[in-house]
């Protein structure tokens, strides 16, 4: 038989047959596929939140930590300036550093907005952004504020330009534009504003990505521990933009081998501060959703068992009593193999049915759960559909498959001259 008389064929036996079964069926097959695709996101935003951070630091999130002074005047008092020469006095420390995002309103930059737009880190779904402690309209340029010690920590490649290093970092503020801002500004063009003399120091390649601000407040809710860059700009300034400050550890020390130096070096000073890695951080996140992630599992398994078993039996009863239907069918030229895929295209029509209704839930329920940040968007959608829905696919095609095992082992057991009959 041919493809579409078999696809067709199939289809109508869903729909005359049974539309209840259907109904229940498919119903079955939404709730697993909605619960295994919860279960993938939660795994995959775990896994995103390490290896985004691996790939915009320099050293990975393992050699990643942060520092935090209790009370800052303490380190005032005793002489030290700030808290990012006081790990950089340290030989275990390779760079340290702050950084933070916030809102622009010199005039003279105000032409990078018309090709920011709406690519902002931290605006809302609404087009709000996020100043402070409050969301302003969003008519802003978004800017990361960065302190010229923190740069060697990030793997923030160039397009073109130079790094700070290169520049007198007293003369000027630097300006290092996303990779959109290419045609925009030349590097080397100065700009004077009203807050001090800037250059452009540099354009990042595309696809470069920066950590969050504040990486050790991430937790098992996080969406992404780093951002794209394409439509940002990086002011870098010489001094230190808030708390708390972030190191990143030397070769040839381990992190714990760091962090019981600094904690050392703070006691031995009479100070009080917190020292912690951001790999930590990330550790605690995974492990707070793994009693979720177990429940989830025994749901999947049990609701597929469920849907396998009803697929199987429902088929097979079919068999049972409408032996004389695929005796018609043999007598009418289709083959053993006929009847397999005509099986076959059943369950995969009420699977594929499920899926396309899955497919919005899903979607609806994510967006809604998790979407807050503008930037999340681009999260979401890579871990979305090209970590997950594919493999939903992958899933459901293997439960074709499965549920049809036994009816197609029953189907075989019969001979196309018993079929016809209708005997036994």
């Amino acid at each position: 038989m041919k493809g579409k008389s078999l696809i067709k064929l199939a289809t109508d036996r869903i729909v005359l047959h049974n539309i209840s079964e259907l109904a229940g069926s498919v119903l079955l097959c939404c709730v697993m596929f909605i619960l295994l695709a919860i279960l993938l996101f939660v795994y995959e935003i775990n896994h995103s939140l390490r290896s985004r951070l691996d790939d915009s630091l320099r050293n990975g999130c393992n050699r990643f930590g942060y520092f935090s002074r209790e009370n800052e005047s303490d380190i005032y008092r005793s002489g030290m300036p700030n808290q990012e020469e006081f790990l950089m006095s340290l030989d275990c420390v390779e760079a340290a550093g702050t950084w933070g995002y916030s809102i622009c309103t010199l005039e003279e930059l105000a032409f990078l907005k018309d090709i920011q737009q709406d690519h902002v880190i931290m605006g809302n779904i609404t087009g709000d952004q996020f100043s402070g402690n409050q969301f302003t309209d969003g008519q802003d340029l978004e800017e990361i504020l960065m302190s010229a010690s923190g740069w060697d920590m990030f793997r923030l490649e160039l397009y073109e330009g130079a790094e700070p290093e290169q520049y007198d970092i007293d003369r000027y503020n630097l300006l290092y534009l996303g990779y959109e801002f290419r045609d925009a500004v030349e590097v080397g063009t100065v700009i004077q504003t009203s807050s001090g003399t800037m250059i452009v120091a540099g354009i990042l390649k595309k696809g470069v990505t920066i950590p969050i601000d504040d990486p050790n407040m991430l937790s098992q809710f996080s969406i992404s521990s780093a951002y794209p860059t394409d439509y940002s700009v990086i002011e870098v300034m010489p001094f230190p933009i808030g708390s708390p400050a972030y190191f990143s550890v030397k070769d040839g020390y381990s992190f714990e081998e760091a962090q019981e130096i600094i904690q050392q070096t703070v006691k031995d000073r009479g100070w009080v501060a917190t020292v912690g890695s951001v790999d930590g951080v990330l550790d605690a996140a995974a492990a707070s959703w793994k009693p979720v992630q177990r429940y989830l599992i025994q749901m999947i398994v049990v609701i597929g068992l469920t849907v396998c078993i009803i697929f199987s039996c429902y088929q097979t009863i079919l068999i049972l009593v409408r032996r004389s239907e695929y005796g018609i069918l043999y007598a009418n030229g289709a083959t053993t193999k006929d009847l397999i895929m005509l099986l076959l295209i059943e369950n995969a029509v009420k699977i594929l049915v499920a899926f396309l209704l899955f497919l919005p839930i899903f979607l609806i329920v994510i967006n809604h759960l998790f979407l807050f940040y503008n930037a999340d968007q681009y999260v979401l959608q890579w871990i979305i559909w090209g970590k997950v829905i594919w493999k939903m696919l992958l899933f459901g095609l293997s439960l074709v498959v499965l549920s049809s095992g036994i009816s197609i082992y029953t189907i075989k057991q019969y001979t196309p001259v018993t079929l016809i009959r209708g005997g036994n």
